[in-house]
C-alpha cells in the first residue's frame, strides 16, 4: 500500500507523513489528503465549534439557521433556505448591504430634516415680528380712529339737537293734518276690514252649512243602514231559533213534521247587509275637498257637483300663428300653443295675455304633441323626421334626440308621469314608449295593452294615465303592469274631441251633442271615474271649428279653451256637492 501512495506521490497535506497506513486518501472535510490522525483532528475541531456557536440572526421560519438575506417584495429578512422555497423569483438583497443602504438613507433624510427645522425657526421668528409689527400699527390706527370718532361724534350730538328743535316745530305744525288723515284712513280701514271679516264669515257659515247638511245626510244613510241591519240580526236569530229547534233528538217521522211547519223562504226573505255601503260611504266623504280660488292664502269654496265656471275674458292668437292648436300646460299660469302645422311652439300668459314664442317657426320642423319637464326643458314630438326631441329653454336648442322605432310615433301623444318619466303613445298601435328624459333612451315598451286607436292621453297622480280612445270612450290604464283597470264610455255625451287632467287631478272632457252641432259643452270626471258631471260650460262654435276644442288647467280654478284662434278663459265658482 506504501509503494502505490508513494507511487502516486500522495502525503498528509496536514503534516506531511507518507508512512504506510498513514495516508488515507482525499477527505471530504477539507477538500484534502490527510493521514487519519489529521483527519480526525481537524473533524473534532469542526463539530466542536459548530456545536458551541451561537446563532447572531435565526432565521423567522428555520430557527436554526442564520437571516442572510432580505426580500424586497415581502420587506423580510430570510436564511438561504428561505430564498429558495418560499421566496423564489423575488427580488432579494445581502442582509448586511440592505441594511447599510438604509441607513445611508436615514442619514440623508435626517440631514434634509435637520434644514428644514431651521428653516422653521427661522420662519416662526419672523412671524413673530411680523404679529408684533402689525399690532403697534393697529394699536397706533384705533387710538388715531378714537380720537376722530370722538370729535365727530360731539359735531354730530350738535348738529342732532338743533335738527330736532326744527323737526319738533315743523312737526306740531304737520301732526295736526296727520292726525286728522290717520282717523279718516282708520275709520276707512276698519269699515273694510268689517266687510272682510263679514263677507268671511258669510262665506264660513255658508260652507258650514253645506258641510253639515252633507254630514247629517252620510250619518242618516249609516243610521238607516244601522237600523236595517239590526232589524236583519232579530230575524236572524228568530230563524237560528227555529232552525236549532229541528237539531233536537227526535225520530225522523217528528222531524219531519217539524220541517213541514218551517217556512223555508223565510231565511231568504231576510235582508242582506251592504258590504259596500261602508267604503262607497267613506269615498264619497272624502271627495268632498276643499279648494282655493287662488293661492293657498285665499278663502276658497267646497268642490263638488254645483260646481260652474264663468267666462272671465278671451284671448285672441295672432294672425300669423294659422289654425293654432292647444297643446298642454307649462305652469300656473302659462299654457303652450303651436299652429297647425307645427312649424312654431307659442307660451301664452293667462293672466296678462301676451303670447310669445318658445321656438319659432321652422317650415322643416313639424310638432305634433309637446310635453314640458320643469321650466327650462320640453319635449316635442317631430313628426316630420320621427324623432322624439327635448329641447332646452335656457340654451335654446335641442339637446337630446331619440329615434322613433315605430311609424306609428309620428304623430305620438307625450305626457309626463308622476316619476318624471317621459311617455309617449303611438296612435295607432297603442303601444306606449318609457323614456329616461336625461338621457332620452327608451326605458321600457308596453305593447300588451289591448289594441285600440289612442286619440289623445295623459297621466294622473296614482301611477295611471288616461286613454280617450275612439270618439266616446275613455280608458284608464296602469302605466306599471299595463293593464286596463277600468273604461267608461260617454255615449250620452256624444262625440269626444278632447280630454285633459287638470292641475286639480280631475279630467275635463270637450265634448259636443250631435242634436247640437253649433254648442260644444266642457264636463268633468273624477280621477277615479266614479263622478261625472255634464255641461260644467256651453260655447257656441262653429262647423268648421266643432271638431278643434281643447282645453287646459294651468291652476285649480281656471280652465281656458281653444276654440278657433281664440282663447277662452274660464273662472270656476263656489259649489258644494250633492249626495
Amino acid at each position: 500500500m506504501a509503494d502505490l501512495f508513494d507511487n502516486l506521490g500522495l502525503k498528509c497535506e496536514e503534516c506531511g507523513d507518507s508512512e504506510e497506513g498513514a495516508i488515507q486518501g482525499y477527505k471530504v472535510v477539507e477538500q484534502r489528503h490527510l493521514c487519519k490522525t489529521c483527519a480526525e483532528r481537524i473533524a473534532h475541531a469542526i463539530l466542536g465549534e459548530a456545536s458551541a456557536g451561537k446563532i447572531k440572526w435565526p432565521c423567522p421560519e428555520h430557527d436554526k439557521k442564520e437571516v442572510e438575506l432580505y426580500c424586497r417584495e415581502c420587506q423580510v429578512p430570510m436564511c438561504h433556505t428561505c430564498a429558495v422555497t418560499t421566496h423564489v423569483r423575488h427580488e432579494l438583497a445581502d442582509i448586511l448591504k440592505f441594511f447599510a443602504q438604509k441607513k445611508k438613507t436615514i442619514e440623508q433624510d435626517l440631514t434634509k430634516i435637520s434644514d428644514l427645522k431651521s428653516e422653521n425657526l427661522c420662519f416662526l421668528e419672523m412671524l413673530t415680528k411680523c404679529s408684533k409689527d402689525i399690532d403697534e400699527h393697529f394699536d397706533a390706527l384705533e387710538s388715531k380712529l378714537l380720537a376722530t370718532i370722538t370729535a365727530e361724534l360731539m359735531d354730530a350730538e350738535d348738529k342732532r339737537k338743533s335738527e330736532i328743535e326744527t323737526t319738533h316745530a315743523r312737526a306740531k305744525e304737520e301732526i295736526d293734518k296727520v292726525i286728522e288723515k290717520r282717523d279718516s284712513l282708520i275709520t276707512d280701514i276698519n269699515e273694510n276690514v268689517n266687510d272682510v271679516k263679514s263677507d268671511l264669515m258669510k262665506k264660513n257659515n255658508a260652507m258650514s252649512a253645506e258641510l253639515q247638511d252633507m254630514k247629517c245626510r252620510l250619518q242618516l244613510k249609516i243610521a238607516q243602514a244601522r237600523d236595517t241591519t239590526n232589524l236583519s240580526l232579530k230575524t236572524i236569530d228568530a230563524e237560528e231559533s227555529v232552525a236549532k229547534s229541528l237539531l233536537d233528538d227526535c225520530d225522523c217521522k217528528v222531524f219531519h213534521e217539524r220541517l213541514q211547519n218551517l217556512d223555508k223562504s223565510t231565511v231568504a226573505k231576510t235582508p242582506s247587509t251592504d258590504k259596500d255601503l261602508p267604503a262607497l260611504l267613506t269615498s264619497i266623504a272624502k271627495k268632498v275637498s276643499y279648494k282655493t280660488e287662488d293661492g293657498e292664502r285665499n278663502v276658497g269654496f267646497l268642490a263638488g257637483t254645483k260646481q260652474s265656471f264663468e267666462m272671465e275674458k278671451t284671448i285672441k292668437v295672432p294672425a300669423e300663428i294659422k289654425d293654432p292648436v292647444l297643446v298642454c300646460r307649462v305652469n300656473r299660469r302659462t299654457i303652450a300653443i303651436r299652429d297647425g302645422a307645427g312649424h312654431g311652439l307659442y307660451k301664452v300668459d293667462v293672466e296678462s295675455g301676451t303670447i310669445d314664442p318658445l321656438m319659432a317657426a321652422d317650415k322643416n320642423r313639424g310638432i305634433f304633441d309637446v310635453a314640458f319637464l320643469g321650466n327650462d326643458r320640453f319635449a316635442y314630438n317631430d313628426c316630420k323626421h320621427g324623432k322624439i326631441r327635448i329641447f332646452s329653454l335656457d340654451n335654446k336648442k335641442v339637446e337630446l334626440c331619440q329615434d322613433l322605432l315605430n311609424d306609428g310615433f309620428r304623430f305620438a301623444y307625450l305626457t309626463v308621469d308622476s316619476r318624471g318619466l317621459l311617455v309617449a303613445a303611438d296612435s295607432v298601435h297603442g303601444v306606449f314608449y318609457v323614456i329616461d328624459p336625461t338621457t332620452a333612451t327608451i326605458c321600457r315598451t308596453i305593447n300588451d295593452i289591448e289594441s285600440r286607436t289612442i286619440l289623445s292621453f295623459e297621466s294622473i297622480e296614482n301611477e295611471e294615465i288616461v286613454i280617450k280612445s275612439g270618439h266616446a270612450e275613455i280608458s284608464w290604464v296602469c302605466l306599471l303592469s299595463g293593464k286596463i283597470k277600468r273604461i267608461i264610455s260617454l255615449e250620452d255625451w256624444c262625440r269626444i274631441s278632447n280630454c285633459h287632467v287638470g292641475a286639480d287631478n280631475m279630467i275635463y272632457v270637450v265634448y259636443h251633442d250631435e242634436k247640437e252641432p253649433k254648442v260644444t259643452k266642457v264636463g268633468v270626471i273624477s280621477s277615479d271615474g266614479t263622478t261625472r258631471k255634464p255641461n260644467l260650460i256651453e260655447f257656441p262654435t262653429s262647423l268648421l271649428y266643432r271638431n278643434l276644442p281643447r282645453c287646459v288647467m294651468p291652476k285649480p280654478g281656471t280652465l281656458v279653451i281653444l276654440n278657433g284662434n281664440i282663447l277662452l278663459v274660464y273662472k270656476e265658482t263656489p259649489g258644494a256637492s250633492e249626495l
